[in-house]
């Protein structure tokens, strides 16, 4: 996730929706043909991660019938993918939706294996010098 999915993901986001700035409001979505070309490829390399996830070392099963790891992965790919679909039409507000819609199940996966994992660390860590 560190490596792969975050870096795409996170550059992706920035590519779309608007900023309010002090010389007014800033449109993120991609303006140039390269910008565009690096939305798609940002879009693609997150729909792949999600289809790594699905490799057998890398399913995380909580019980016999907890299936969210997979469908959690099987959603990142099926988002990123639409996502992509909006960077090859090159339409702005679609590529906004879509991403926002991958954010939704990014989310989701985070506060059911992520955020546990990090109080669990947390718990477990040595006390910090102050």
């Amino acid at each position: 996730m560190e490596r792969i999915v975050d870096p795409a993901a996170v550059a992706l986001w920035g590519r779309a929706g608007t900023v309010e700035s002090a010389e007014g409001i800033v449109d993120l979505a991609p303006d140039t043909e390269d910008e565009w070309l690096l939305a798609e490829n940002e879009a693609a390399v997150v729909a792949e991660a999600g289809n790594l996830l699905l490799m057998p070392d890398r399913v995380r099963k909580l019980n016999d019938k907890d299936a969210d790891w997979t469908r959690y992965a099987r959603q990142l790919t099926e988002r990123a993918l639409a996502v992509k679909t909006a960077t090859a039409l090159r339409n702005k507000e679609q590529m906004f939706d879509t991403g926002g819609k991958l954010y939704e199940v990014c989310v989701a996966c985070h506060e059911k294996y992520y955020i546990p994992f990090l109080e669990e660390d947390e718990s477990t860590a040595a006390p910090r010098a102050k």
